[in-house]
């Protein structure tokens, strides 16, 4: 008996357990993302970067319920040889100095997230996933001209029919596991689709019209910068972004 009693407390926790980890899902009705003019705005000679929104778990616009990561909106622009622009990378630099690069799958995200929180954790910070705030106020646009500089290197299974013997617990515990579990797979499969059918490819060409790019980071705690990598008729150039006076305190409770 005391087997019996062993393997029901044990299905009650692992439904426990799935029922936690429903992990980010879609959001049916997500608030309107109000436009308020780019956040930042960057050019050198031979491109103008504006900076237009950052979506981070749960704020307005975010597609995702309880994301993970956070979406970069952005548009560039040629500003000379259309032709000749190719954006090669675009990267997140962190408080510490580490450069993150684009993700391109919901558990790639998830899993980079999941090391850069337990960093900072260990770093001293307390850290809230959605926490701070990001400021969109065309008074605060800038355009810098620059030259640009030389870029840089830059599930467990297990029989039914097995469990139904160890009591009246174990037989609605059964279904409820399947069903969550279910549950997460359907959440899971459409989270991912939708990051696939939103991200921007890189590398891609530039011309004079405005080009989105659409990209997705593990969420870092107060990113610093955000570095551009292009080349300009083959050549490399680096441009840089300062992320501070938009991105007060975020991922980091207070």
């Amino acid at each position: 008996m005391n087997i019996y009693r062993h393997k029901v407390v044990l299905l009650v926790f692992w439904f426990i357990v799935l029922l936690g980890c429903g992990g980010p899902r879609i959001n049916t009705k997500p608030q309107e993302l109000s436009d308020h003019g780019a956040m930042t705005v960057l050019a050198d000679p031979h491109i103008e970067i504006s900076l237009n929104h950052i979506l981070y778990r749960n704020s307005p616009g975010s597609w995702a319920k309880d994301a993970n990561w956070d979406e970069y909106i952005l548009s560039v622009k040629s500003r000379e040889f259309p032709n000749d622009i190719t954006i090669v990378g675009i990267y997140i630099e962190d408080l510490m100095g580490v450069r993150h690069a684009n993700e391109t799958t919901r558990k790639e995200l998830n899993q980079s997230t999941r090391a850069i929180k337990k960093k900072y954790k260990k770093a001293g910070y307390k850290i809230k996933i959605g926490a701070g705030s990001t400021h969109a106020s065309v008074a605060g646009v800038s355009v810098a001209i620059g030259s640009g500089v030389a870029a840089g290197a830059v599930t467990a299974t297990g029989s039914i029919g097995t469990l139904t013997s160890v009591g009246v617990g174990a037989a609605v515990a059964v279904p409820a596991l399947v069903i969550s579990g279910v549950t997460k797979l359907v959440y899971n499969a459409r989270v991912s689709k939708r990051i696939q059918e939103r991200q921007t490819a890189l590398p891609t060409k530039v011309n004079s019209d405005p080009k989105y790019i659409d990209l997705l980071f593990p969420a870092v705690p107060l990113p610093q910068k955000l570095i551009i990598s292009y080349t300009h008729q083959t050549v490399p150039h680096q441009m840089e972004l300062d992320l501070t006076q938009v991105t007060k305190g975020l991922h980091i409770k207070n």
